[in-house]
């Protein structure tokens, strides 16, 4: 019998080190295999859009940093995934990194979806990327809705959405009737003001325009340019509401597991850098979005209606308290009403 244990004890140390000489094989950099690991990026947004400018320059400080032992190349304009499935699409491995728009989902991701509408009056994108990542690190309920895909960056991040139109908008009444593409986080609240709020994919929001089967959005300056909407809407109104932060950025465990450690690591260093990338494009080309507005002789109506701006803003407190109590349904025990170190 000892000598069986023995026997077992040596076959078990034999194994141990294989694995662990295996681990070291495929932890090689380039420097030491010659062959680069090559990984898919597909995304919904077009190049020339400000998440696709962010998205390239993190590719770029990625395959440097890990010395060309990484390469990604992209695949844009929903080549490879769809802007309603893109999560579903993450799971099934149609690319190996993809960045998915949680708002335009189908289904699901409903406390996802739900934390979005609580970013409203925050001090900004930086403030809303630190708040996302403390949730993100404490309630595990988050993980679960992206059904454990790896999270390497966020989405929805930038400055507060402009309301765009067909038809001037100089208060809340001009608005009554009309069909508004919306963040979901809004849609209550436009409800109760006779407004239809419907949820559309940017990429999409063009031709819904172009036909009428909207009369306006809610979007960011730089969409002007980046999506062409320069060449129908003409009127802008600063009834501003903000998108929260959203995970975007996602890759299949299964990929990420068999990365080697180095390669992980900067991945995981470089997702706050992303995100600040995110921001930076998306503030330069609204600056540029703004421009083109103002040369094309756009309409600028400021909310600063005194009934129009604390209308919306009562309005959109009480359906947020609406929006908590619809979200404990789904994690009765957590609330979402937190203080987070910011």
């Amino acid at each position: 019998m000892k000598r069986l244990e023995q026997t077992v004890l040596v076959f078990t140390l034999i194994l141990v080190s294989l694995g662990t000489f295996a681990f070291m094989i495929a932890s090689q950099t380039l420097a030491q295999t010659g062959t680069p690991i090559e990984l898919k990026f597909a995304t919904i947004f077009p190049p020339t859009q400000p998440f696709s400018l962010a998205a390239q320059h993190w590719i770029d400080k990625i395959e440097k940093e890990t010395g060309g032992g990484l390469k990604i190349k992209p695949y844009w304009s929903g080549t490879l995934i769809s802007a309603r499935e893109g999560l579903l699409e993450a799971t099934r491995g149609s690319a190996d990194i993809i960045h998915f728009a949680a708002a335009y989902e189908k289904t699901g991701l409903n406390l996802i979806k739900g934390q979005a509408g609580f970013y409203q009056g925050s001090a900004g994108p930086e403030v809303d990327i630190k708040v996302f990542w403390q949730l993100w690190d404490k309630y595990p309920e988050l993980l679960r809705e992206i059904q454990g895909l790896k999270l390497l960056g966020l989405g929805g991040i930038g400055n507060p959405l402009r309301l765009m139109t067909i038809k001037p908008v100089r208060n809340l009444a001009d608005l009554k009737g009309m069909r508004i593409k919306a963040p979901q986080e809004a849609l209550a609240t436009l409800k109760t003001f006779g407004i239809e709020g419907v949820v559309i994919p940017m990429p999409d929001a063009f031709e819904n325009l172009q036909k009428g089967i909207i009369q306006g959005l809610f979007a960011s300056p730089e969409t002007y340019k980046s999506m062409r909407f320069a060449e129908i809407v003409k009127h802008e109104t600063n009834l501003m509401t903000n998108m929260g932060a959203l995970p975007a950025y996602v890759m299949p465990p299964a990929i990420w597991n068999k990365l080697p450690a180095d390669i992980q690591k900067v991945l995981d260093t470089n997702r706050i850098w992303l995100d600040q990338e995110t921001i930076r494009m998306v503030d330069n080309a609204d600056k540029e979005g703004s421009e083109l507005a103002k040369k094309q002789g756009f309409s600028l109506f400021s909310s600063r209606n005194r009934i129009s701006r604390n209308g919306m803003r009562h309005t959109m407190e009480k359906c947020l308290r609406e929006r908590e109590n619809w979200m404990q349904k789904d994690s009765p025990e957590q609330s979402t009403t937190k203080t987070f170190d910011v």
